[in-house]
């Protein structure tokens, strides 16, 4: 890299973008209540999301790698999710902690959450051992979605997780599959 990075941005540096910022603009306004929602408000990212899929079933939600999935098919996928989480006991103001590497499961399981009320308490896949331990003790999640790839950072620890707290991914899958697809109660309440 022949140029050095600069470490400061300046009032001239930002009134430069503008311009070119005012095709987001819209995007930007629509936004802003979001920064009003306090954590007791019912409107969730779970909630938009679920009305979104609802108005626009056929159109794309995600790509990821040369695979998409539109809202329709995403929030199935999410409800059923939601009902194996729930059927584990997880409710509105808990914690699922996912250990899991980017992908669209690791997407939907944290929509799944959010649809339930419950907070999605993603780790670094790349801790292990002490500094796991540490964060998963912060989480204090009931219930920790574990993808195949990341089973290696858990048995890093020096003592394991309770069977009833762990669930792996591809468990997940396989629950999801008879699972009821209806929206969670939480988000139809």
């Amino acid at each position: 890299m022949g140029a050095e990075a600069r470490h400061k941005v300046g009032l001239l540096d930002i009134a430069a973008t503008l311009p070119r910022m005012t095709t987001a603009l819209p995007s930007v306004l629509r936004g802003l209540p979001g920064f009003l929602r306090k954590p007791d408000d019912k409107e969730s990212i779970g909630h938009i999301f679920q009305r979104v899929a609802t108005k626009t079933p056929d159109h794309p939600f995600v790509r990821f790698e040369g695979d998409t999935l539109t809202y329709g098919q995403a929030n199935d996928l999410v409800n059923r999710y939601a009902s194996v989480l729930t059927d584990r006991g997880v409710q509105r103001g808990d914690v699922v902690g996912v250990l899991a590497k980017n992908s669209m499961r690791t997407l939907l399981v944290a929509l799944a959450t959010v649809k339930l009320g419950a907070t999605a308490g993603m780790l670094n896949f790349n801790q292990r051992g002490e500094v796991l331990e540490h964060s998963l003790g912060i989480l204090d999640a009931r219930v920790l979605v574990v993808d195949e790839d990341c089973i290696e950072a858990l048995e890093s620890l020096d003592e394991a997780l309770p069977e009833k707290v762990v669930l792996h991914a591809d468990e997940l899958d396989r629950l999801a599959e008879s699972a009821s697809a209806e929206n969670p109660v939480a988000t139809t309440e």
